[in-house]
């Protein structure tokens, strides 16, 4: 981690997380405000790939904002060519809509819809609850 060299100061850190086989993501990378722009963002980013790619780990995402999506490209990410989006898992409340039996979920700071099964999955004997 980026410390200053007369006082030792935390300035920037970096967070990823790995399955320690096939991929990592790259969730935070933080830099003081009034240190950004000086390339320090862009160590931390190196090291992180340097320590990932050392343990042939080369399947690498970055989960960033819309806002931070400019500094990961100066890092040399690309858009997903599968075209993958991140999906998150929030314990919340469902409504269900009887009308339609379709339910309303809120998940983070969004609404989603979730259609009703188009057919009735087969009950199996093995299946126990």
């Amino acid at each position: 981690m980026p410390v200053t060299p007369l006082n030792s100061q935390l300035v920037g850190f970096g967070r990823a997380v790995s399955d320690l086989g096939l991929t990592a993501s790259i969730y935070d990378v933080m830099v003081l405000p009034s240190l950004r722009g000086m390339g320090i963002g862009r160590m931390i980013v190196k090291k992180i790939i340097r320590m990932l790619t050392s343990r042939d780990i080369y399947d690498i995402a970055a989960l960033c904002s819309e806002n931070e999506r400019s500094f990961f490209k100066v890092c040399g990410f690309g858009d997903d060519i599968l075209g993958s989006t991140t999906m998150m898992y929030t314990r919340s409340s469902v409504s269900t809509n009887p009308q339609d039996n379709q339910m309303v979920k809120r998940a983070g700071r969004k609404l989603l819809l979730v259609p009703p099964l188009s057919k009735t999955l087969p009950y199996s004997k093995t299946m126990k609850s």
